[in-house]
């Protein structure tokens, strides 16, 4: 798994997740599970991103939303087990599709499941050299 990070004036404005399916299910475990820290590839070019980060947290609260956070070493999906739920659906349905499949997360008004002050995250399933279309 990897995940990078967009800065603008030293604050983070995206993260990327992105992964295989088997790192993608890891995450959706770890977000039914309610906790769990996934170490992550920080080494190379994060290009077209900043930096990459070494590993992603998931906290367990009691809010109603899911929340992305970040500092200079992880990203940290936190939320309560409603929300994180229904975000590792999300991911499920992301790592059930085909190579380079991505969606983006990010606050809105009307959105349900992710919080105020989050910070705007892509989840990614990239395709590796070489491979077909579908999985």
């Amino acid at each position: 798994m990897r995940v990078r990070v967009a800065f603008v004036d030293d604050s983070i404005v995206e993260i990327e997740i992105e992964g295989g399916y088997d790192d993608l299910d890891d995450l959706a475990d770890a977000l039914r599970k309610g906790g769990g820290t996934i170490a992550c590839d920080a080494g190379g070019d994060p290009a077209p991103y900043a930096a990459a980060l070494g590993s992603l947290i998931v906290e367990s609260t009691e809010d109603d939303r899911v929340r992305f956070r970040a500092d200079e070493s992880s990203v940290r999906i936190v939320g309560g087990a409603d929300p994180r739920e229904e975000l590792a659906e999300l991911v499920e349905d992301l790592a059930d599709g085909a190579y380079g499949t991505h969606v983006h997360v990010e606050w809105a008004p009307e959105h349900p499941l992710i919080g105020k002050g989050s910070i705007p995250a892509v989840l990614a399933l990239p395709r590796p050299a070489g491979a077909s279309v579908e999985p």
